[in-house]
């Protein structure tokens, strides 16, 4: 009679087991949340790591009515992370990477410079782009290395804490 009980509930969680749907993967919010703040970061901070540079704006070419900024600039290939002019007046499209850029980011780019190509330079302007992550693997450094218009950066984030005022516990 062990048995049988034993088989019954054996029976009875494997039906159980196989009624259960796995929840949907769902996107991590720390991945949004990361990556728009360092695109935050970038931007607040842009001056400083790009002199020299300027976020690109529809204003810039007399265009009004526009999205003014080339802050995740919305093109039928994509949103554009940034859209920027360079010290001499040329376009680049930087695409930002929380962490480690897949190879997949390469045509992604390439995607971006071909219609900021088409629909947004002007006679004389260059386009580049640029991959800023916190890594990049093989397979991105491989996609990328034939290709002159696109640069690989990474960057590096730290934190101090430096303290201002010591408190003695003799006066408590």
């Amino acid at each position: 009679m062990g048995i049988v009980g034993w088989d019954y509930f054996d029976r009875r969680k494997s039906a159980a087991v196989a009624q259960e749907k796995p929840l949907p993967r769902t996107k991590d919010l720390h991945d949004d949340v990361l990556e728009r703040h360092l695109e935050e970061l970038v931007v607040a901070n842009f001056d400083h790591l790009f002199p020299g540079w300027a976020i690109y704006s529809t204003d810039d070419i007399g265009v009004t009515g526009s999205r003014p900024s080339g802050i995740r600039y919305r093109t039928p290939a994509g949103e554009l992370d940034l859209l920027c002019t360079d010290e001499d007046n040329n376009l680049v499209v930087i695409e930002l990477k929380r962490n480690r850029a897949p190879d997949r980011v390469v045509s992604q780019l390439e995607r971006y410079l071909v219609w900021v190509e088409q629909n947004i330079s002007q006679p004389g302007q260059t386009i580049r782009g640029i991959i800023i992550a916190k890594k990049h693997g093989d397979h991105v450094v491989y996609s990328a290395s034939r290709r002159a218009d696109i640069e690989l950066w990474t960057y590096d984030l730290s934190l101090s804490l430096v303290p201002k005022h010591t408190v003695s516990r003799t006066g408590l």
